[in-house]
Order: C-alpha cells, then sequence, then structure tokens
C-alpha cells in the first residue's frame, strides 16, 4: 500500500498537500500544486497567476489580515 506524506506549500510553507504529485489547491493561500514554483514566473494557464504572482499577493493578504485564508 503507498504511504502519502504531507507535502508542503510552496507559497504559504503549511504541509496543506497529502503528498507531492497532489494537484490541490491551498486552503490558506489557494495555490494549486501543479509543479509551476519550478518556473516562478510562469502562468499555468490564463485565468491564474503565476508563482511569483501567488507568493506576493499572499503575502500582501497577510500583512492585512495575519489570519487570511483562500478558503
Amino acid at each position: 500500500m503507498l504511504k502519502l506524506i504531507p507535502h508542503k506549500c510552496p507559497v504559504c510553507g503549511e504541509y496543506t498537500f497529502k503528498d507531492g504529485l497532489s494537484s490541490d489547491i491551498c486552503p490558506i493561500c489557494g495555490w494549486e500544486d501543479t509543479g509551476f514554483e519550478d518556473c516562478p514566473d510562469e502562468k499555468p494557464s490564463v485565468y491564474m497567476m503565476s508563482f511569483n504572482e501567488t507568493k506576493e499577493w499572499f503575502t500582501k493578504q497577510r500583512e492585512m489580515d495575519p489570519n487570511f485564508r483562500y478558503m
């Protein structure tokens, strides 16, 4: 049986993904774990922010509200 190892979100640093191969959306910052943190300025789709844009946006949200959660 495959054992799932929790995976840290590269944007907020919380262990919100069930494993390193998930494509879930982080409930803390909203980052979809697609592997695009390897290409920090690439946008996964026309509707999503790049990794760097998401990290900057999340940092601003936390500055305004230290308890901010995406979901």
